[in-house]
């Protein structure tokens, strides 16, 4: 028994509890820091909300002092009082965790990246950084990349720097950076996608990544709460994005901090800024009626169109320490341009915009039909005629049954695709402007026509 310990004071042959004393010694403890009605806990160097932590404190002391009448309905007296004196201390207005723009926890240290010199250096770990995470991967800087890049590139060719940047805009939104930036990523069965996720998991671990899937983010007010503090929140074989606007999906995106809400607890402010990835075999189904540009504008859409062999052994290989070291090293690195960019991401170039990929793309007509026979071009126009004349030679080929003529250009009219009427050699003929026939397949319509 400590006779310096401010928690007690002796009186009259006993001890007596002394809140202010014990107040005191849990913030000195635990480095308690207030933000948003919330009480955090440093434990092992690493913020974390309070979650019990102040009650077992305050139980194993009176054990300590021999006070066990009663005890349960002691602290619960004591409790009170306690949590409502560290809620007045060391209040901070402004979300005061991973606040350092230039340091990141690995588990060896603490790397410190100079944006000025590129110089990346790795100090000790110390609390008052003020971290709620660390990641379980050592900082090597001499780890081979060769291997993790070449499997990057043979999943995505000359955009693989993408599969980079998400982990590099993890750690800036981390930082409290806002980027309005989410991921799409579509790929079938053996095409690299899951293997790909699995090695985000590896990098951040369960701890750091949350999976509320579109729909509960976007009407559920408590599911936000699974997001505090997280990198990302992965929603995998996402089937449809149902939503009743897409202003909510906006606001996720266009902020580093949000409202939760806990059953059983007061509202308060979070740091609630993952970067958003949502993965699925096919493009999600999207709902009628809206106004989707908004929301689709928000995405990078990322197609894993390539088939690989089954390797039991490839995931041990891409996940062992030094390639998740060298992954790590290439993501440093990709901040640093990032940060010479004025903080820009990069973009995918593509010549179709995400509504036409995303939308477009996964409907069958547009997608086997209208893109397999048809190239856009401004200044081109083929009549109705042209049109359905090719439609149905295709459903020839595929062995489909047509649509009447009716439907067929009602369905284009719903992929945006419609008919105005212009005047040729002296007559009214109603056509599609914007759309030619590709080369090969006008060769074969002038053959079926004695051309």
């Amino acid at each position: 028994m400590n006779t310096n310990d401010r928690c007690f004071r002796y009186s009259e042959n006993s001890y007596e509890i002394s809140i202010i004393g014990i107040v005191e010694s849990i913030i000195e403890i635990f480095k308690c820091i207030v933000y948003g009605n919330q009480i955090y806990v440093c434990k092992d160097g690493i913020y974390r909300p309070e979650s019990g932590e102040i009650r077992k404190f305050v139980t194993d002391k009176l054990n300590e002092y021999g006070i066990r009448t009663n005890i349960e309905k002691r602290v619960l007296s004591y409790l009170n009082e306690i949590n409502a004196r560290i809620l007045s201390s060391n209040n901070f207005d402004e979300y005061p965790f991973n606040s350092y723009n230039h340091l990141i926890p690995f588990k060896n240290g603490v790397v410190s990246i100079d944006y000025q010199t590129s110089r990346i250096d790795l100090l000790a770990h110390d609390a008052n950084y003020r971290f709620t995470y660390r990641l379980n991967v050592d900082y090597d800087p001499s780890a081979d990349s060769s291997f993790i890049t070449g499997v990057l590139k043979d999943w995505m060719g000359d955009l693989w720097w993408v599969l980079v940047q998400i982990i590099a805009q993890c750690f800036f939104q981390s930082q409290g950076r806002v980027f309005k930036k989410a991921y799409l990523i579509i790929g079938r069965k053996d095409a690299g996608k899951s293997t790909y996720l699995d090695l985000l998991s590896s990098v951040f671990s369960d701890d750091l990544i949350a999976k509320v899937d579109f729909q509960r983010l976007t009407s559920n007010n408590f599911a936000l709460a699974q997001l505090e503090g997280k990198f990302i929140n992965l929603a995998d074989d996402q089937p449809a994005f149902q939503m009743k606007e897409t202003g909510t999906f906006k606001k996720l995106t266009g902020s580093a901090t949000q409202n939760i809400e806990v059953k059983y607890e007061m509202p308060r402010v979070a740091a609630v800024n993952p970067v958003y990835i949502f993965a699925a075999n096919d493009f999600p189904k999207l709902p009628k009626g809206e106004d989707l540009n908004p929301l689709l504008d928000r995405f990078e859409i990322i197609l894993f169109d390539r088939k690989f062999e089954l390797n039991p052994s490839f995931s041990d290989k891409l996940t062992d320490p030094e390639n998740l070291s060298a992954l790590l090293n290439l993501a440093l690195q990709e901040m640093i341009k990032i940060n010479h960019n004025s903080l820009k991401l990069k973009s995918i170039v593509r010549e179709v915009t995400n509504y036409e990929l995303w939308v477009l793309h996964g409907n069958l007509l547009y997608r086997n039909f209208v893109l397999e026979h048809f190239v856009k071009d401004d200044g081109a126009y083929l009549t109705k005629d042209t049109w359905y004349n090719v439609y149905l030679m295709h459903c020839v080929d595929v062995d489909l049954k047509p649509y009447d003529k009716t439907v067929f250009f009602r369905k284009l009219s719903e992929l945006g695709i419609t008919d105005t009427r212009i005047t040729r050699d002296g007559e009214r003929v109603r056509v599609i402007k914007g759309w030619d026939l590709k080369l090969e397949v006008a060769k074969m319509v002038n053959q079926d026509n004695g051309n």
